[in-house]
């Protein structure tokens, strides 16, 4: 028993394990994909629905590993943030499973649980891992970056609101509209609002054209 104990917790051990569920991950995202395919689920769906229950045991496997390995406090387990996140992505996709007859929207969405297990990647690549923490330790300092944007949009929506607001009423007619518009133009680029506020064929084509090209540009 003693060398059952030593098992689990082998660094070694651990390791192989973890390089395995990794793989089992990417299958499990790329089945997930498959799955999309009408055409695929109805000529190969009993093999990707079994794939889907080996992926699942092997998930259940790792998390009564790392439980047992814990020994005596098992609870530890559920001291880690990220084993967690795997407890709670596995349970939620033992649920299609317990409740088959379950047709419901509300169970469709746990159905989709499944593709968050591509998220546990994060974990077992520790670059990544690393890359997302670093992510989630800026978003405080990210806030000043949010309200820069912000007060640029509000300034460029005050002027385009003055500029054009004869010309296209509907669009620029307040701060809250232009800012709007502003917000499609950084997505969509400047080209479709510029040729609408300099055409020819509209009633009050704006002038100078200059005008209009440096406000987008300098915006964008």
């Amino acid at each position: 028993m003693e060398k059952f104990w030593n098992l689990l917790t082998n660094t070694k051990f651990r390791s192989i394990l973890d390089q395995i569920v990794l793989v089992v991950i990417i299958i499990a995202g790329v089945v997930v994909g498959l799955e999309t395919s009408n055409e695929i689920k109805s000529n190969y769906g009993y093999w990707l629905h079994l794939i889907d229950k080996i992926i699942l045991a092997i998930f259940v496997v790792e998390i009564m590993v790392k439980v047992l390995a814990e020994r005596n406090k098992p609870w530890r387990y559920f001291y880690d943030s990220w084993q967690i996140f795997d407890f709670v992505i596995v349970a939620l996709c033992f649920l299609p499973y317990l409740m088959p007859e379950s047709n419901t929207q509300f169970f469709a969405v746990f159905r989709l649980a499944r593709i968050l297990r591509l998220a546990r990647i994060f974990d077992k690549i520790h670059s990544l891992k690393i890359l997302l923490l670093s992510l989630v330790k800026s978003l405080p300092k990210m806030s000043y970056v949010v309200i820069l944007l912000l007060l640029l949009y509000y300034i460029y929506g005050v002027i385009g609101t003055d500029l054009f607001r004869n010309y296209d009423e509907e669009k620029y007619g307040s701060v809250t509209a232009t800012m709007t518009n502003l917000f499609f133009v950084t997505f969509e680029g400047m080209s479709g609002h510029y040729d609408e506020l300099v055409n020819p064929s509209k009633a009050l084509p704006y002038e100078p054209q200059w005008i209009v090209f440096l406000y987008f540009m300098s915006f964008l």
